[in-house]
């Protein structure tokens, strides 16, 4: 593809390097083609860790128990001293990358297959986050005895500790006058509509 093809792709946000697909949200590539891109390169990775070459660098060999050479090891090492990862970047990065999978209608924790219904996540991991929720507040509760809500010492025989238990039965007591409200507008009807049966002799509905 010739420059002035890929500047009219990027103009109009189609895949500068297959030229027919709508390119990701800030991307220059279509998931397609990214994904092709992903695949050559963990396969070429691959190939390299297999032959004990420095997957960096790719010409010297790597150094005990590692994937890259001792100059790649020591080059990465200074870059990080000089250049330590600002938390709020990448947090934002993050947050780019999670509005570009969406914008694409794509999961935002795996990012290679469809949303499922008005979700942000996929079937699979959807289903894997609720059985995970499932479980840890499971172990929460049996295998480490604590309260099912936050975990802490279970109060006497309860599931839950005193502060939570105690949340519980403040609410109870807020949502009781309610319902007896309501049993008891529903008791006074169910007598005024029966008095008025027996009154006119009318037939139960």
């Amino acid at each position: 593809m010739t420059k002035e093809k890929r500047d009219w792709c990027k103009r109009h946000g189609i895949c500068t390097r297959c030229g027919k697909n709508k390119a990701r949200k800030c991307k220059t590539t279509c998931w397609a083609c990214a994904e092709k891109k992903n695949k050559r390169e963990a396969e070429d990775r691959q190939w390299f860790v297999e032959h004990h070459i420095c997957i960096q660098c790719r010409k010297n060999p790597v150094a005990p128990n590692r994937v890259r050479c001792d100059d790649c090891l020591e080059k990465a090492s200074e870059y990080k001293q000089l250049h330590k990862p600002d938390n709020n970047k990448v947090r934002e990065t993050a947050k780019n990358l999670r509005e570009n999978y969406l914008y694409d209608k794509m999961c935002s924790k795996c990012g290679e297959k469809q949303t499922y219904g008005g979700t942000k996540y996929c079937i699979e991991c959807l289903l894997k986050s609720r059985k995970s929720s499932k479980e840890y507040k499971r172990e929460r509760q049996i295998v480490n005895n604590g309260c099912f809500w936050c975990g802490a010492e279970r109060y006497g025989n309860k599931k839950y500790c005193l502060n939570c238990y105690k949340k519980i039965i403040k609410q109870l007591n807020d949502i009781r006058p309610m319902a007896n409200k309501d049993k008891l507008e529903k008791s006074i009807n169910s007598a005024y509509k029966l008095r008025e049966v027996k009154k006119n002799g009318l037939e139960i509905n």
